[in-house]
């Protein structure tokens, strides 16, 4: 399940990516890969090295601010941006900076201030490209996956040479199930910069046509180009150890969650990432210490649902019970930061909780 951060921008990014799977489509299978990819990754693996690295999301560079010190980049841009309240550029960069803070604290207020943000970049220029490529990722994040998709279209209409709008733009098409478009943006954005973003793009669509060893492929490649921000290359090294996982390669996945924690020791997903291993292999205490310690952290669905799971399975009933008795709760205050949450809803009615309210809430979604 999502961001509530999907892989893409999403909890969830997606992003990414906690996940309460709003994502459906991972079941489906193509009859055949795409043979172009491959071609394509070998050519990309040699440009990698010379590639410069960036963030995950279509969020403006804070490079040039403190390095992973989020709380210190809204500071330093709230007051930039008070002295100075009429340039574009400066508020664009705030949004994003509010936007990391969403991912790294699951405090969907940051969302709106996110938001209010890039409106006011906007409101200042109509035509800044970071301000609407941050809009269009926001509203994926939200799962409003048309007006991702009307936003990055516009970004990249105004910068078509503009790497930003690529990554939002690839994202609104998959999870609105138009690969073939889809799979034409992402070559581009791969040919245009072979980054850690294409890479995880890349391998998302492949994992979901069904090719796990070419996703992992992808997904290496992502890690190995690494990236400005530690959260970035911890969330990429946290999709390395889910797709390990997928595959049964559990030391390997260990591997891939300790290096994430290595750079960032409190990353939620890479800790739940843990704690679904020790559930796998039937060490539940652990894995419900570990579960309860990612909800202090990270209050997402999600990693209430694995919790409620673990007890479960190990026959703690009540204590189950309280853990998905969370989800609801969790899932409004995503709802207040305009988290459209019907589909993650539905499916976790559907697996715990009530057919019928499943129904409802997935016919909502459609």
């Amino acid at each position: 399940m999502t961001e509530l951060a999907h892989r893409t921008p999403s909890p969830a990014d997606g992003p990414a990516r906690p996940r309460l799977r709003s994502r459906t489509a991972t079941a489906i299978r193509w009859l055949a890969p795409l043979a172009v990819f491959g071609v394509l990754f070998l050519v990309l693996a040699a440009l990698n090295r010379s590639s410069e690295p960036a963030g995950l999301d279509a969020t403006p560079d804070l490079a040039a601010l403190p390095l992973g010190d989020t709380e210190a980049q809204v500071e330093i841009l709230q007051d930039a941006l008070a002295a100075d309240p009429s340039d574009a550029h400066l508020a664009a960069q705030l949004g994003g900076a509010y936007y990391q803070r969403a991912r790294e604290t699951a405090d969907p207020a940051y969302y709106t201030r996110a938001d209010e943000a890039y409106s006011e970049a906007l409101g200042n220029d109509p035509a800044q490209v970071e301000a609407l490529a941050g809009q269009a990722t926001l509203a994926l994040a939200r799962h409003d996956f048309a007006g991702g998709l009307e936003l990055s279209r516009r970004a990249h209409a105004l910068e078509p040479a503009l790497v930003a709008p690529y990554a939002p733009l690839v994202d609104a098409q998959i999870e609105l199930g138009r690969y073939g478009a889809a799979e034409r943006t992402l070559g581009r954005m791969l040919a245009l910069k072979p980054n850690l973003s294409s890479y995880a793009r890349a391998s998302y669509y492949r994992e979901l046509h069904g090719d796990l060893p070419g996703s992992l492929q992808a997904m290496q490649l992502a890690a190995d180009a690494g990236a400005g921000a530690p959260e970035a290359q911890a969330y990429v090294q946290s999709l390395l150890g889910k797709l390990e996982i997928d595959l049964g390669n559990y030391g390997a996945a260990d591997r891939a969650y300790r290096q994430a924690l290595a750079g960032d020791p409190d990353y939620g997903p890479a800790l739940a990432g843990r704690a679904r291993i020790d559930a796998i292999r039937g060490e539940y205490d652990r894995a419900i210490a570990g579960y309860r310690a990612v909800i202090e952290r990270l209050p997402l669905p999600e990693y209430a649902i694995a919790l409620g799971e673990a007890a479960e399975a190990a026959g703690r009933r009540a204590e189950a019970e309280r853990a998905y008795a969370l989800v609801a709760v969790e899932a409004r205050l995503l709802a207040s930061g305009g988290v459209n949450t019907d589909v993650d809803l539905a499916l976790f009615e559907a697996d715990h909780g009530s057919a019928g309210r499943a129904v409802v809430l997935g016919r909502r979604a459609m």
